[in-house]
């Protein structure tokens, strides 16, 4: 089970992945030390790569589907709403540096509101909504 916490200000990146930037300047040093040369690509790979929540429940093997649990759902922008509806109905994110991922078995996902404002219907229909 993957938890998206949402609130005001969250973005689709923040709720695909983020990069180990740590691990990433270690690389970067110990290429330096070496004395070799690393390319972006070198750097922007799987192994440096944090899933959050939308992609953990979107890349999950399977073969029973992910729980996405969707939390405050309100609390987000219309943006990352908007955001949030395209992706669910293709059950696919987009890494810039690594191309689409999508899912082989697609999450089922959970939402819940404070009913602060109302949700778009469409995207209430892709979900299971409390």
């Amino acid at each position: 089970m993957a938890l998206l916490q949402c609130y005001e200000g969250l973005t689709a990146a923040e709720a695909i992945y983020e990069w180990n930037y740590p691990r990433q300047l270690l690389a970067i040093r110990l290429a330096e030390a070496r004395g070799d040369h690393l390319a972006d690509a070198d750097l922007f790979a799987e192994d440096f790569l944090l899933a959050r929540p939308l992609l953990a429940a979107i890349t999950h093997a399977g073969p029973r589907p992910a729980v996405l649990f969707i939390d405050e759902i309100d609390r987000a922008d219309y943006e990352f709403e908007a955001f949030l509806f395209e992706a669910l109905a293709d059950a696919a994110v987009t890494i810039p540096e690594l191309g689409t991922r999508r899912a082989t078995v697609p999450p089922v996902v959970v939402l819940t509101s404070n009913r602060t404002r109302d949700l778009h219907d469409a995207l209430k229909r892709r979900c299971l909504y409390h």
